[in-house]
């Protein structure tokens, strides 16, 4: 073998290995909900007296990716407050294996307008 079919042999098995997404965890939906929920309390005023839920989800498979969930937030409230958020989209990141929430934002739209916009796409 040659120096250049080694290089490039190397480079494309560092290359296949950066981008694999076998490296990542493969992270399910119930793993997303069980993170939007116990890190809304960071993100979200009133977090303890509600729940929230996924209808759409794009999970991050490599370090470089940003993955995306929005859902409704659910009350645990009897009667609810006029005021409360309806809806919520957080975005996702990989590091060092691990899922991250870098950024909530709780809304007063209803789940339905929040699916209808270009927020959860």
């Amino acid at each position: 073998m040659n120096l250049v079919s080694i290089t490039v042999a190397a480079l494309s098995t560092v290359s296949a290995l950066v981008s694999s997404p076998a490296l990542a965890a493969d992270f399910t939906r119930l793993d997303v909900l069980a993170l939007v929920n116990r890190d809304a309390h960071a993100w979200m005023i009133d977090a303890d007296n509600s729940r929230l839920d996924i209808e759409f989800l794009r999970i991050p498979r490599a370090r470089t990716e940003i993955g995306k969930v929005c859902g409704p937030v659910v009350s645990l409230r009897r009667q609810p407050s006029v005021a409360a958020k309806g809806s919520y989209v957080a975005s996702l990141m990989l590091e060092n294996g691990k899922l991250h929430i870098v950024g909530m934002t709780a809304l007063f739209m209803s789940i339905d307008e929040l699916m209808a916009g270009d927020l959860c796409r």
